[in-house]
């Protein structure tokens, strides 16, 4: 897999293109082939280490069980891929839920999908423009995050090991 630099400046934190990302540390795996130890704040050689493409993304499916017939164009539902983790998703819903957006019927999540199923009257451009703001919301917490990691990644090398004398 090609490894890409870690650049939001250069659209690829939330472009086309995919970083490798460490599955246990929940960080990117950079082009040196390093990658950060939250635990230690090391870089650590990544090689061997399992991996996905990132940054995370959550596979979304919202499916609305309350179909008014007399609605030409009902919401039914979509899939789509949202850029970042699962708990963004999840507080987006919970939000949703707290502010009465819709009825939750049933949630399943995994850590990278959410299947959502919900019971709703609302008009499918109501729904549309709800989901598309949690969308972008979480693409904003995705680059910011994406930021942070970046700063904190000018991954130091291990430590050297002293020579003895």
């Amino acid at each position: 897999m090609t490894h890409v630099p870690l650049s939001v400046e250069d659209g690829v934190i939330l472009g086309r293109q995919f970083l490798c990302w460490d599955t246990e540390y929940n960080h990117p795996i950079h082009q040196n082939n390093r990658v950060l130890n939250p635990h230690t704040g090391i870089g650590e050689d990544a090689q061997g280490r399992d991996r996905a493409p990132g940054p995370p993304a959550v596979d979304f499916f919202v499916h609305n069980i309350r179909l008014d017939p007399r609605i030409l164009s009902p919401f039914r539902g979509f899939r789509a891929v949202y850029p970042g983790i699962v708990d963004d998703v999840v507080a987006g819903i919970g939000k949703h839920l707290a502010d009465g957006e819709y009825e939750l019927m049933s949630i399943n999540t995994t850590r990278y999908s959410v299947v959502l199923i919900l019971m709703s009257r609302r008009e499918a451009e109501d729904l549309q423009l709800l989901f598309r703001a949690l969308k972008d919301s979480i693409a904003r917490r995705t680059i910011e995050r994406s930021k942070k990691v970046a700063e904190e990644h000018d991954i130091p090398r291990s430590p050297s090991r002293s020579t003895e004398a």
